[in-house]
């Protein structure tokens, strides 16, 4: 099918889920709630199932996740025998053992529950982000929504990927640190750092707000990890994956459409022709530069938001502060794969709930077009009328890094404006048991 067609999709079943549950503002009538679940059921369909030109069907997982957790204990040697701009295994060697259980498995089962698990995760973080509001509520159909929505989400199970498994334990990392339950929290992100490794970048801010419980556990867990891995698999497994993987994706950016990071959205613009090229690409110095010193920037004033809010002191700014930090992580790593931006439901939905609050219409304004931005379908769709081509090729494809950009542009004022954040009475003390 046409990749324009996914957007005209897309704006329609939020459109029909938009008019639906601005109906009433409190608890949706009877025949609300029909017209969402169809429109999350036709969002599913058309956007995990559905071919709009790319985004093989269990891409991820057929060419790396599978077959890597069969190579880890049979040859060890082939785990990265791969060509690097292809699909194939890029994690650290011992996270494919993760995966041997189901390469026992015929693939196509194999398949079915890898799916299974992927929605069991995400209905799992819906869970966790509605369960503190009232039975009935309105919000929480619209949160519900805000995920069956999300392009990037959708993206992820269609491939195959584990980002969309990762989110409902992005958010109970959150509600620990919010609790002060700092060990476990810490240990977590270290856990989903060692599976994507741009949420290393939670460490420095666990340090500068003196988490002193949160970073001890965060670098004991990634070094017992990585320490058992070497155990397991020997030196040199892991100087081919440094190599390899590490070296070149942290000091190159790639090109291909669907990299949304700041380094991406600059080789977008300044080669157009790589969109379709995994490879890392070789740039000049200024490029560098350039592309440094705008990551720089947004890190600098991020930093200088959080700086002028001070220390949180309410759950609300802890959301608030937690997810800018998110956001920056998206915006500054290397090579942020478009499905990566799953993570951005997590702050969405915290403007949904209430919990974070924006003034004036122009607020709301700037949180709808974040969550458009971010929460698109990812498509490659590139006009035939040359300047329309062009345009698209250079500028719109990188659409989830401006959202980005809007998103946490809204964060800063909340966080800063504190009338936008709730007290800490007006939120459960534990979101979560145990």
């Amino acid at each position: 099918m046409s990749p324009g067609g996914a957007y005209v999709v897309w704006v329609a079943l939020v459109g029909s889920v938009v008019v639906a549950l601005a109906a009433r503002s409190r608890s949706p009538a009877r025949w609300q709630i029909p017209v969402v679940a169809l429109a999350g059921a036709a969002a599913i369909v058309a956007f995990a199932v559905v071919s709009w030109g790319r985004a093989t069907p269990f891409g991820d997982f057929n060419k790396a996740y599978y077959p890597a957790g069969s190579a880890i204990l049979s040859a060890p040697s082939t785990l990265y025998a791969c060509e690097v701009g292809n699909l194939c295994f890029v994690n650290l060697p011992i996270v494919a053992l993760l995966f041997t259980p189901l390469s026992l498995l015929d693939r196509a089962v194999a398949q079915i529950v890898f799916t299974v698990a992927g929605a069991a995760a995400v209905a799992g973080a819906v869970r966790l982000s509605v369960r503190h509001l009232p039975p009935g509520s309105v919000h929480r159909y619209a949160i519900a929504s805000l995920f069956v929505l999300s392009g990037p989400l959708l993206y992820s199970a269609r491939l195959g990927n584990i980002t969309h498994m990762m989110v409902p334990l992005a958010i109970l990392a959150f509600v620990w640190l919010i609790d002060h339950r700092d060990g476990r929290a810490g240990a977590l992100l270290g856990l989903l750092a060692v599976l994507k490794p741009p949420l290393l970048l939670f460490l420095p801010y666990l340090v500068a707000r003196r988490r002193a419980a949160a970073s001890l556990a965060f670098c004991a867990t990634m070094a017992a990890i990585a320490i058992l891995s070497v155990a397991l698999f020997g030196f040199d497994l892991h100087r081919q994956w440094l190599a390899e993987f590490v070296g070149p994706f942290s000091s190159r950016p790639v090109g291909a459409y669907n990299v949304q990071s700041i380094a991406g959205l600059l080789a977008h613009f300044f080669y157009p022709s790589a969109l379709a090229d995994w490879e890392p690409l070789t740039v000049p110095h200024a490029f560098r530069v350039f592309s440094t010193t705008a990551s720089a920037a947004v890190v600098a004033a991020s930093a200088a938001a959080l700086y002028v809010s001070g220390r949180p002191t309410s759950a609300a700014a802890q959301w608030a502060e937690l997810s800018i930090v998110l956001v920056v992580i998206l915006l500054v790593s290397p090579v942020t794969w478009t499905h990566y931006y799953a993570f951005c439901l997590i702050p969405l939905a915290r403007y949904l709930d209430g919990t974070l609050v924006v003034a004036g219409a122009a607020g709301r304004t700037a949180v709808g077009l974040g969550f458009v931005l971010v929460s698109a379908p990812v498509v490659l769709a590139l006009p035939d009328d040359p300047w329309l081509h062009m345009l698209a090729a250079r500028v719109l494809i990188s659409h989830y890094v401006v959202g980005a950009l809007v998103l946490l542009g809204v964060l800063s004022v909340t966080v800063t404006a504190r009338e936008g954040l709730r007290s800490a009475h007006d939120l459960p003390r534990r979101l979560v048991p145990g």
